[in-house]
This record gives C-alpha cells, sequence and structure tokens, in this order.
C-alpha cells in the first residue's frame, strides 16, 4: 500500500512536470486589427495550459514598434516561443508599399528576437482589408505557412469598411487560433 502511495506522488509529479513544460508562451501585437482578435483569442486560449498575452496600438504602423522599449519589455517579460504580428492596414492606408511593408516586418521579427532567450516562431496575420493592394498575397509569398491570410474570409466590417464588426472579429479569432494549433505543435491539455 505504501508502495503504491509513492507511485502515485511519482506518477503525478511527473503529470505536472509535463504539463507545465508543455506549455506554450504566445505573445500578440499589432495595430486596432491585433486589438479585434486580442480578447477572442485570450478566451480560446484560456482553456489550454498555454500562457497568452498581447499588445497592441491603435493606428500604428510597422515601424511604430521598431525599437520600441515598451515591446522590448512585453518580449523579455513574456519570454514568447510565438509571436503573432497583426499589423500592416495602417501602412496600407499610409500608402506604403507592399516591399517596405515587409521589409519592416522582417526588421521588427529581428528587434524582437534580439531580446527573446530562445528561438521565436513568428506568425503574421494578414490584414482583411478587401483593397489591399494584394499585401496578402505578397505576404503569403513571402512568409509561406507562416502568414495566414485573412482577406478572404470576407469578414462583415464596420462602416469604415476597414475593421471587422465584433462577430466577424470573434470568427476571425476562432480562425487564426485553429491556424496556428495546425501550423504548430501549440499544446492543448483537453487532447
Amino acid at each position: 500500500c505504501k508502495g503504491s502511495r509513492v507511485f502515485f506522488r511519482v506518477v503525478f509529479f511527473l503529470f505536472l512536470f509535463t504539463q507545465a513544460s508543455m506549455a506554450e508562451n504566445i505573445l500578440l501585437i499589432g495595430d486596432s486589427m491585433a486589438e479585434a482578435i486580442a480578447k477572442p483569442l485570450e478566451k480560446l486560449f484560456s482553456t489550454t495550459n498555454n500562457q497568452y498575452s498581447y499588445r497592441f496600438k491603435r493606428g500604428t504602423q510597422v515601424t511604430y514598434w521598431l525599437d520600441n522599449p515598451k515591446l522590448a519589455e512585453k518580449v523579455q517579460t513574456t519570454d514568447p516561443d510565438y509571436v503573432v504580428i497583426s499589423l500592416g492596414t495602417n501602412d496600407l492606408v499610409a500608402k506604403k508599399s507592399n516591399e517596405t511593408i515587409i521589409e519592416n516586418l522582417d526588421k521588427l521579427m529581428q528587434f524582437i528576437q534580439t531580446y527573446s532567450s530562445k528561438k521565436i516562431n513568428f506568425i503574421v496575420v494578414a490584414t482583411p482589408m478587401q483593397l489591399d493592394n494584394d499585401l496578402n498575397i505578397a505576404m503569403q509569398e513571402h512568409y509561406g505557412e507562416n502568414c495566414f491570410t485573412s482577406k478572404n474570409l470576407n469578414l462583415e466590417t464596420k462602416a469604415d469598411k476597414i475593421h471587422p464588426i465584433y462577430e466577424a472579429d470573434v470568427a476571425w479569432a476562432q480562425q487564426v487560433y485553429e491556424y496556428l494549433l495546425d501550423l504548430y505543435p501549440i499544446y492543448r491539455d483537453w487532447e
């Protein structure tokens, strides 16, 4: 009986250790499009053992995030395994070229990586804007499977014809979440 209690404790300890070591850390950053999916993603990730956090600022272009001390601090404190970037919409509105947007996103990824203790997996969530100057296509070509293209989701938008309505935000976040789980072995503790 005493031996079985010891065995049970060892198995239980190994189970807890495995649960903790399998958890992933996900950080979402971006503009108002990141804001749109941040809370719905938080709800989805709350059902897992993963750590999820976000940082967004409305109206920002990619260059706002370059050399940003608050972002550097967020990366250092969260030490993410995955960084999901939802930027580019405001760059399009400012008439930046797709090449410039992608070049700046590459610089942003390098900046973020310098503040991490481990290799980060980056995922870019392209804008759902219908008039996107083919940015979804350019991002898909450049980032391959690490790009979630949003344009073809045909999300219902607010009067501005740019930002999705709340119900569309939730549906969009669900699609992004499922894409992340399919793309990377992000731990789900319900399986």
